[in-house]
């Protein structure tokens, strides 16, 4: 009877360790094909210009091409909708932004489960958002802006690549602490949003600093203000709106890379070191930099923590604010 019993005891244990190897074999073959990359975005903009350098990294170190496939429409809820009805092998990836944590908030009807149909496999930069305004725009600080929007209500517009997207909530929350009134307008893209404030047709906008950066430098629009917890190492000399007064007002944009759930933990692992192997080399920093971003290196666990954190957040932000889309 003990001869049985360790004999079945040894057998379990063989067990487990031909599962662990099945495991760990699986992941030292893979790749053996190539790879897609989702982008949630049309191409150009920072989100493409991050996906297509993880995609050439990936491809040089893993031996197999990752190819970007560009799926833009609803704040990124297509192609997050593409990557759920995907095989979790790890061969099918997106990289999206942090409004893949609001279009739950947004579109109650999504065809998945925004907290249990992904697994976030690795961060890959994060940007503050700066206020910025048309250069004839009667206002070049914090009091000043709400005081020309107080004595101007409805005058005034501000722009968003899209509604729901951080730029909007963003505006939203601003005139929520500001108690100001302003027309959203909603654009398809960050490029003809930028064309009209350009062109005077929208006031404002909430943007991340890559995206304006040639008009700051060309003194073409003017920076009001940063939404972060301090002042962006890029553009040092603008200020928060912490330090007018506008305490709690951060709200940056992340980028981050996506599997679909049930993805093997070996494979997301492998991922994310050489997403963050990526992000570690002077290449990458240099890069990102100039997308006005800085890496961020996370495990897979702690971008986990974050992504249920955002989903809580933003459920609530869009609630007390009753953001809606069209």
């Amino acid at each position: 009877m003990h001869m049985q019993f360790s004999l079945l005891r040894y057998l379990g244990f063989l067990g487990i360790i031909s599962i662990a190897w099945c495991h760990i074999a699986k992941a030292q073959n893979f790749p053996n094909k190539p790879m897609t990359l989702i982008v949630s975005s049309a191409p150009a903009g920072p989100l493409d210009a991050a996906g297509r350098m993880l995609s050439d990294y990936l491809s040089r170190n893993l031996g197999k091409p990752v190819v970007v496939e560009n799926r833009p429409g609803a704040s990124g809820a297509v192609a997050a909708g593409i990557l759920a009805k995907s095989a979790a092998d790890g061969y099918t990836l997106m990289i999206s932004t942090r409004a893949i944590t609001i279009n739950p908030s947004l579109y109650p009807k999504l065809p998945f489960d925004s907290s249990k149909a992904f697994i976030p496999v690795a961060m890959v930069m994060e940007q503050a958002n700066v206020l910025v305004v048309g250069k004839d725009f009667p206002a070049r600080t914090v009091p000043q802006l709400i005081k020309v929007l107080k004595d101007n209500p409805e005058k005034y517009s501000f722009g968003s690549p899209g509604n729901g997207g951080i730029p909007h909530l963003a505006g939203e929350i601003f005139k929520s602490l500001t108690g100001t009134s302003i027309l959203h307008i909603p654009y398809k893209g960050a490029a003809p949003l930028m064309t009209d404030l350009l062109g005077g047709r929208v006031d404002m906008t909430f943007s991340s600093p890559g995206t304006v950066l040639a008009q700051l430098n060309e003194g073409t629009v003017f920076p009001i203000a940063i939404a972060s917890e301090k002042r962006s190492p890029l553009m040092p000399k603008i200020p928060t709106f912490a330090e007018y007064g506008l305490k709690g007002f951060n709200i940056d944009s992340w980028y981050g890379v996506f599997a679909p759930a049930g993805t093997p933990a070996e494979v997301v692992k492998l991922l994310n070191q050489e997403i963050n192997n990526f992000l570690k080399t002077e290449d990458a920093k240099k890069r990102i930099s100039a997308l006005g971003a800085t890496p961020m290196i996370l495990t897979p666990e702690d971008f986990k923590v974050l992504f249920d954190e955002d989903l809580v957040r933003f459920s609530k932000l869009v609630r007390q604010l009753s953001i809606g889309v069209d």
